[in-house]
């Protein structure tokens, strides 16, 4: 397993995770290209004025892309980053959490400089191991937070999530669907 660093910036990563958990790097790149498999931990690493690793997933999948995804691209009608790969979150701070709960170091801003690259297995083992483990509250969560979340958890994952969906018998709460997989909540 190899452990690698995808550098980007803040709305670089919202996108990413927008379009499906898709990351994508320039033909010149392709000698990394070559070398991920799947299983490989990908550290998420947002620039300024983030500056910092806020989450990490796995490798899913590559693939080369002819077609624009990212809106840069859209703009442009052109493919800037052709050699495309899935991954899947395993663990990602909230948007809004990225600037105060990240994980940086000097040495780590130094090296992101470089771009896409791979990690020495016992530096990417530290980063992940410092993110904090989910706390519990002891308040109660409401029915409105819990939607929110499984939305946020649902698109994280590159499911189509949305609050409601209504059809010929109801409505569905928090519907969520990754081709035919759907798990919600039916309300009669």
């Amino acid at each position: 397993m190899n452990y690698w660093l995808a550098v980007g910036t803040v709305e670089n990563w919202k996108e990413a995770f927008e379009k499906g958990n898709i990351w994508g790097l320039r033909d010149r790149q392709k000698r990394h290209w070559d070398t991920l498999k799947e299983g490989d931990v990908i550290l998420f690493y947002a620039m300024r004025p983030i500056a910092g690793v806020i989450g990490y997933g796995y490798l899913k999948t590559k693939f080369r892309q002819t077609e624009p995804l990212w809106s840069e691209e859209i703009n442009k009608n052109k493919v800037i980053w052709p050699l495309r790969f899935e991954f899947n979150v395993e663990y990602c701070l909230p948007p809004d959490k990225w600037k105060t709960d990240r994980i940086t170091s000097e040495l780590l801003r130094y090296k992101t400089g470089i771009g896409f690259q791979n990690l020495h297995s016992s530096t990417a083992q530290e980063l992940i191991s410092k993110f904090k483990p989910v706390e519990v509250s002891e308040e109660p969560i409401t029915h409105r937070e819990i939607k929110e979340k499984l939305i946020e958890i649902g698109k994280l994952q590159g499911f189509i999530a949305e609050q409601e969906y209504s059809f010929d018998l109801g409505r569905l709460e928090c519907r969520m669907e990754e081709s035919r997989t759907v798990c919600a909540h039916i309300c009669l």
